[in-house]
């Protein structure tokens, strides 16, 4: 069968315009602590998230989004912010942190499994819900962890992975990965080239240059 080609069949894919809907149910998970996965963040059974003493504004922010996420899913609950001698903040709820955690169900760490499937390749007409659910989960990320263009994370395989696929899929023009080799513990840095929609999201500026004209460049 010959494949028909002509200019009726052919579809533009044009995502420009796109303003995804924020899930706050994956910007809280964006901004989980993910060193060594999350084995270490059910440690006790009220507990969904500690922050270090200079997190105070990233900490309430996360609060903001884990209300919008109980009343996403009408669940009722207590959040409760504490502050532990040392200066660590400490939020507290059982109910969402029974929720959160069976989102993780058996994974050790953030997985793509435990988002809605999407298309693997480059170039595809964003449908909402697979798509705005990374889209909040990258926000949350770059809340905790980002810095105009970039990301940096210690000991967080799962979610640099995770981040670096989903760059690649929504958008991104040139992305690099850079590593701390031996000592503890290992650091990693996330720069990417963002579109008009990355760029928008994070309130950063468009990739000024497309990866081979840099290469061609330096």
């Amino acid at each position: 069968m010959t494949e028909d080609y002509s200019a009726i069949n052919i579809k533009i894919v044009d995502n420009s315009g796109y303003r995804p809907t924020i899930d706050p149910t994956y910007v809280v998970l964006g901004m989980f602590n993910e060193y060594f996965g999350r084995l270490t963040g059910w440690s006790t059974p009220d507990l969904v998230e500690r922050f270090y003493p200079k997190e105070e504004d990233t900490a309430r922010k996360f609060v903001t989004y884990l209300h919008e996420m109980a009343a996403q899913h009408h669940i009722e609950t207590k959040i409760d912010v504490s502050r532990e001698p040392r200066g660590h903040w400490i939020i507290s709820s059982p109910e969402l942190a029974k929720f959160l955690r069976d989102m993780y169900g058996e994974h050790g760490g953030i997985c793509e499994s435990m988002f809605p499937s999407i298309p693997k390749r480059r170039r595809f007409q964003y449908e909402k819900e697979p798509v705005d659910c990374r889209f909040s989960y990258l926000l949350g990320a770059h809340l905790r962890y980002g810095k105009d263009n970039a990301f940096q994370f210690a000991n967080a395989s799962h979610k640099v992975d995770l981040i670096i696929a989903f760059l690649e899929l929504l958008g991104a023009d040139w992305i690099s990965k850079a590593w701390t080799i031996d000592g503890a513990p290992t650091c990693v840095v996330i720069r990417f080239g963002p579109d008009e929609i990355l760029a928008r999201l994070f309130g950063t500026k468009p990739a000024g240059f497309k990866t081979f004209e840099y290469i061609r460049s330096s």
